[in-house]
């Protein structure tokens, strides 16, 4: 956003405040709040479980959005598209959170007392 503000700046195309008032405002307000809170929990995902894992959160969506569709629209959902979130679940569960590497002792002792 902050490098948008030179260009509207140059064409003078700022949203005028007055536009931001009323239902409208808080509308777009709570959009931006709503937002940012997710991309900070995005980045909270990604530094505590690693970004593999993290990245498999658009299948987690794709099953909701799957669920959801059941549920709200009642749709009936083909016996492939049941065989492809099988698969979505496998994959999720395949994949863990990054883990402490453990310190592995070093493959030589090169110590000078075994060298002498």
């Amino acid at each position: 956003m902050a490098l948008l503000i030179p260009i509207a700046a140059y064409y003078d195309d700022f949203i005028p405040l007055d536009l931001l008032t009323g239902r409208l405002g808080v509308i777009v307000v709570l959009m931006a709040v709503a937002a940012n809170l997710a991309m900070l929990l995005f980045m909270v995902l990604i530094s505590t479980t690693g970004a593999v894992f993290a990245s498999q959160s658009a299948y987690a969506v794709t099953a909701a959005g799957i669920g959801w569709s059941m549920l709200l629209l009642g749709e009936a959902i083909p016996i492939l598209t049941w065989a492809s979130l099988a698969l979505i679940i496998v994959g999720l569960i395949m994949v863990e959170p990054k883990q402490e590497a453990e310190e592995e002792p070093p493959l030589l002792d090169d110590t000078i007392e075994d060298l002498v």
